[in-house]
């Protein structure tokens, strides 16, 4: 692109003198012609030039928006698909920049949790420059949680006063019964009682050196998961085994659990001494029976849903023999895993040994006043002389069953006894 003038022919006033008048009105029209045209010359010169800027600009945001997407992809690969654990320390997460500017503002801060990863607070024996084509974090072993899938859940409201109350039938007299024509009528009776109890809190905390926080961006996702881990365990242990009342645990399947057995006036006394070589399913299949008729022997009030046992009774169960040696493995399984007689049985750590729980979780509701928040401050103690951020997580929950449907829940405290007093002399 270039810019070119036609020359204009100048001349002196002594040959503009000496020109006649039809000379010097041709030079001066020739004169016009070409200022005329240099003029359209510029403008096209002009035009051109707009146009090259607007093409250049246009592919200038072309190329940057380009750049900004081949760096989202080159993020993205760096987060998702790295052969090494190196690309991981240099993610700065926001939320880490933003809650350590806000500690610095106000002495703390908070957020919401999410679950992203494994479990550290600090970098232990680290050989950080000597990262090598592993990625991730090692988490070791957690045991599964069983216990919160198992029930309904309900938020509470704002204005709880953080206590949970609700009304049962007490006492009942059934007095209806056949008459004689002019006779008194029977009468019946019935009276309820209110019950109240109070959410109670699970928490944890972790002190984090900020100057891990900035440098290892792993450790934001660690130290959530870690936190949102331990929490959750100790809900998991709280649903199951909660006293109910000392140190303000949670009530649990344990606490309203009614207790298996084949003594007079049990249920299922007629059960006592009654079955051949008993074995752990048997136990398990009577404990059900008697959860059912603990509800009048109408599922439609007491049906269990599932059985909770130690991880080696389930094993052991899986090798028993009937008399003749025969395994009754295939007893235990339906299309949809093991179970007797149709309840799933669950495994887990937290029950000791040689004891199990049968119960219907629907009788039982987990009431929730606060899930799960995390809070971080430099204010405790000398966290802030030396440069250490506490993260804290907690939560406020209760496990809710009714006075009238608690025997819907059964512990077997004792499967070996049990078998002995099933056994038939």
């Amino acid at each position: 692109m270039s810019l070119s003038f036609a020359q204009i022919e100048f001349k002196s006033a002594a040959e503009k003198l000496a020109m006649t008048q039809e000379e010097l009105a041709a030079y001066s029209a020739k004169q016009e012609e070409t200022q005329k045209k240099n003029w359209e010359a510029v403008e096209a010169y002009q035009k051109e030039v707009a146009s090259k800027q607007e093409e250049n600009s246009k592919k200038s945001a072309e190329l940057e928006t380009a750049l900004k997407e081949q760096s989202k992809v080159i993020t993205t690969l760096k987060e998702k698909g790295s052969n090494s654990l190196a690309n991981a320390l240099e993610k700065k997460t926001a939320s880490i920049k933003t809650a350590i500017e806000e500690i610095a503002q106000k002495g703390k801060a908070s957020f919401s949790l999410e679950q992203k990863a494994v479990t550290s607070a600090s970098v232990v024996d680290g050989t950080d420059q000597y990262f090598y084509g592993l990625d991730g974090v090692g988490k070791q072993p957690v045991r599964q949680l069983v216990m919160e899938t198992l029930f309904s859940s309900v938020n509470v409201g704002p204005n709880s006063g953080g206590t949970i109350r609700y009304t049962d039938q007490d006492g009942l007299i059934r007095g209806a019964n056949n008459v004689a024509d002019c006779s008194l009528f029977p009468t019946s009776d019935i009276t309820w009682k209110t019950t109240t109890d109070s959410v109670k809190k699970i928490a944890d905390s972790i002190p984090v050196c900020k100057d891990a926080m900035e440098d290892f961006g792993f450790i934001e996702s660690e130290v959530n998961t870690f936190i949102l881990e331990n929490l959750r365990l100790k809900l998991d242990q709280q649903l199951l085994l909660g006293t109910g009342t000392a140190n303000n645990q949670l009530n649990s399947v344990d606490f309203y659990a009614q207790t298996w057995g084949v003594g007079v006036g049990s249920p299922i006394e007629g059960m006592a001494a009654s079955i051949p070589f008993p074995t752990t399913y048997d136990v398990l299949a009577s404990a059900i029976c008697q959860n059912v008729n603990s509800g009048q022997a109408n599922r439609a009030y007491y049906n269990p849903n599932a059985i909770v046992m130690n991880p080696t009774d389930v094993c052991q169960m899986k090798l028993e023999k009937d008399a003749d040696g025969n395994y009754l493995l295939p007893l235990y399984f339906s299309a949809d895993g093991m179970s007797i007689d149709d309840v799933p049985v669950y495994a887990t750590p937290l029950v000791p040994q040689n004891t199990a729980y049968v119960f219907d979780s629907t009788k039982g509701t987990i009431y929730t006043e606060r899930e799960i928040q995390i809070e971080m401050a430099d204010e405790h103690g000398t966290d802030f002389l030396e440069d250490f951020i506490r993260i804290k997580g907690s939560m406020r929950k209760q496990l809710i069953v009714r006075t009238v449907n608690q025997n819907a829940f059964l512990k077997i405290e004792d499967i070996a006894a049990a078998k002995t007093a099933l056994a038939k002399p």
